[in-house]
């Protein structure tokens, strides 16, 4: 996260990560953590579950578990919410926070937190994250948020509160939404004590957000099932575009 470098982190969508873990090495390649979408993993006797779904403790531990024997990389430790883009259901943030709590006690390194939780909820795990860093992201779907707006700046001030590091997310209706998104972030940047900010407009659209967002860019890889949001690039095609660009 040190000011100037660029850092990646893979999103695993599998339901079952001990099939892939063979893979691992190769998937790493060039990233520098690695995600684990709790929200979507699925026990082997619910595979065919595809709608909201609420993984027990005991079972995300173990994919964690299994993933430390095949990597060294951080573990970034996620559990989206329908709402937000994922598959947790909304109603639960007792469950999801027992999941964290979980992680956290198993030396998680990363853990995200959406800023829509109860303040009492995420206050709670602030106060027992360790060395744990915290995650605060907030996603908007709606594609309505205007990055030069008020309800933005809102939601950036709420994460820099919770948050070692803010994460924020867009949807882009065209190109000149991801100069926005630039220039929301120079100016957030210039703030004293700025945290590490994650931004990034999701769709066709804002794949060029992808590729200048320079703090732990989300990025897919071909052998995953499906990428974790619309328009997300691996690590190979955001760096062919940096070079293209005359950024790398």
């Amino acid at each position: 996260l040190t000011q100037g470098r660029r850092s990646y982190f893979l999103c695993l969508t599998y339901p079952d990560l001990t099939p892939a873990l063979s893979y691992i090495e190769e998937m790493t390649a060039g990233v520098d953590a690695i995600e684990v979408r709790v929200d979507l993993l699925r026990s082997p006797k619910d595979g065919e579950n595809t709608g909201p779904y609420i993984p027990t403790v005991s079972y995300a531990m173990s994919q964690i578990a299994a993933l430390r024997h095949k990597t060294t990389l951080p573990i970034i430790f996620t559990v989206r919410t329908v709402s937000q883009g994922g598959q947790f259901p909304d109603h639960a943030e007792k469950e999801a926070l027992e999941l964290l709590q979980a992680a956290i006690r198993t030396g998680v390194e990363y853990i995200d937190v959406e800023i829509s939780w109860l303040e009492k909820s995420i206050m709670d795990l602030i106060s027992r994250k360790g060395s744990s860093q915290l995650i605060a992201s907030w996603h908007d779907w709606s594609g309505k948020m205007a990055w030069d707006g008020k309800p933005v700046q809102e939601k950036y001030r709420l994460a820099d509160k919770f948050g070692d590091i803010v994460k924020i997310v867009g949807k882009a209706n065209g190109i000149s939404d991801n100069f926005a998104l630039t220039q929301f972030v120079s100016r957030m940047q210039e703030t004293p004590n700025a945290k590490p900010v994650i931004a990034i407009n999701m769709g066709l659209e804002g794949q060029m957000s992808r590729i200048l967002n320079s703090t732990l860019s989300p990025v897919t890889h071909p052998r995953l099932p499906f990428k974790a949001a619309p328009g997300q690039l691996s690590f190979a095609q955001i760096q062919t575009a940096l070079h293209l660009i005359g950024q790398l």
